[in-house]
């Protein structure tokens, strides 16, 4: 007896998901390029932002799932120059994840 399924019957393991919150990143190696070294510049190392996503878990064999999400998240941080702040730097990424789970 064979436990493989076909595409048309894999299914959601429930209702997809939605998630709103906040994101806390860690900048860490921070390198300019040498060409701006006379600039003496810095980005402080932490950032704190939104974050949203949307997401769902697909069985697709008994006890394991395929886990799709995508996610939004704000990241900015000051940046310096020789001590002084002289801006901000942002980044907004879209962040797409897939993920095989098992399920005990």
């Amino acid at each position: 007896m064979s436990s493989a399924r076909s595409a048309s019957e894999n299914q959601l393991t429930g209702p997809p998901s939605l998630g709103l919150g906040l994101n806390y990143t860690h900048l860490s190696n921070i390198k300019f390029d040498s060409s701006l070294n006379a600039l003496d510049l810095n980005l402080k190392n932490n950032s704190f932002g939104f974050a949203a996503q949307i997401g769902a878990d697909i069985e697709i064999a008994k006890n394991l799932v395929l886990s799709i999400d995508i996610k939004r998240v704000q990241i900015k941080t000051t940046v310096s120059s020789a001590g002084k702040d002289i801006g901000e730097f942002k980044v907004d990424p879209l962040l797409v994840g897939v993920g095989l789970g098992m399920r005990f």
